[in-house]
């Protein structure tokens, strides 16, 4: 989580003069990594005491809600960062497009776990009135998501030689390199655009 906090730290002093402090909308919307709890803890004990603010937009992981990311427009509306825990879901139109206006206007945006195939559906189409991104990945991202690798492959992280002195990596140890359990995502090739930090 250390990284993700400094990528969310460098989004918002790149572009938040707040009188308040800086506020966060968090769409959690998967099932897999339980991201409606962990992230609201991980803001509560880490961001929360540095006088950030959270607004949480969730959508349960079955049924007919599933799509509807309620309240995702006026989270928008008043949020300084977008932060996205997204996994196959086309949300209303109106919804999608305040997502689509926060982008392209240039406002930062965080996206962890399965940000990468948020607005997919596999091919499937969206439910009426809804819509999607499948595009999303590589324009915003920067990524190519294409499955997973086995779990039988040993996974490790590691930073990018040449993003050294980057201010996202600011204050995090630098090791040659960190063993972890899980598997990981087919991303590559990454956009020409994206900016490689860490493996």
């Amino acid at each position: 989580m250390r990284f993700i906090y400094h990528a969310i730290l460098f989004s918002l002093s790149a572009c938040c003069a707040c009188a308040e402090g800086p506020r966060i909308a968090f769409v959690l919307a998967e099932r897999e990594y339980d991201t409606a709890k962990t992230v609201t803890s991980f803001f509560e004990s880490d961001l929360k005491p540095l006088g950030f603010r959270a607004t949480y937009v969730t959508a349960p992981g079955e049924g007919d809600e599933r799509n509807d990311l309620k309240g995702v427009e006026k989270a928008l509306a008043e949020a300084d960062l977008l932060f996205v825990s997204v996994r196959r879901r086309a949300p209303q139109v109106s919804q999608m497009k305040a997502i689509r206006k926060w982008v392209q206007t240039g406002k930062p945006l965080v996206g962890i776990r399965t940000a990468n195939h948020a607005f997919h559906l596999r091919g499937k189409p969206a439910p009426q009135g809804h819509a999607l991104w499948e595009e999303w990945d590589g324009v915003v991202l920067g990524g190519n998501y294409t499955g997973h690798h086995g779990k039988s492959k040993k996974t490790w992280f590691q930073f990018e030689s040449t993003a050294k002195g980057h201010p996202i990596l600011n204050g995090l140890q630098t090791v040659e390199e960190v063993t972890s359990g899980g598997s990981l995502y087919e991303v590559m090739p990454l956009a020409k655009t994206a900016e490689l930090l860490a493996l």
